[in-house]
């Protein structure tokens, strides 16, 4: 309906709802991803740096042994030693997106929820 302060969105439903722009972003491409995800089409984009950051043996495990499911989410994130990864690419959508932030969210995502949850396996 409107935008407010040029931070929310003003969205009418049955009990009035003021969203979050950020918040409504995410969502937008959650659901673009998920969308690709069942379509199985999820176009990667290489970067043309890596990205890397240190990183805690969890994540560096999570990394290695779930490598192939994350590819089919659109990322490359690979160890470059026992204590930081890279970043090679990510889902095309994502491109505006910060890659480590990226990274760590969906490290945390495969351990918190695993594979199976996302529809692989």
């Amino acid at each position: 309906m409107a935008q407010l302060a040029g931070i929310y969105i003003l969205a009418q439903n049955v009990h009035g709802l003021v969203v979050d722009m950020h918040a409504a972003h995410e969502r937008i491409v959650y659901e673009r991803l998920k969308s690709a995800l069942d379509r199985q089409q999820i176009p990667m984009q290489p970067l043309l740096i890596p990205v890397s950051f240190a990183a805690e043996a969890l994540d560096i495990a999570t990394a290695e042994e779930e490598h192939a499911a994350m590819a089919q989410l659109g990322f490359d994130i690979a160890p470059l030693s026992p204590t930081t990864l890279a970043v090679r690419a990510m889902p095309a959508m994502l491109k505006q997106t910060h890659a480590e932030a990226a990274a760590r969210d969906v490290l945390h995502e495969m351990r918190e929820y695993g594979v199976v949850r996302l529809g692989f396996k």
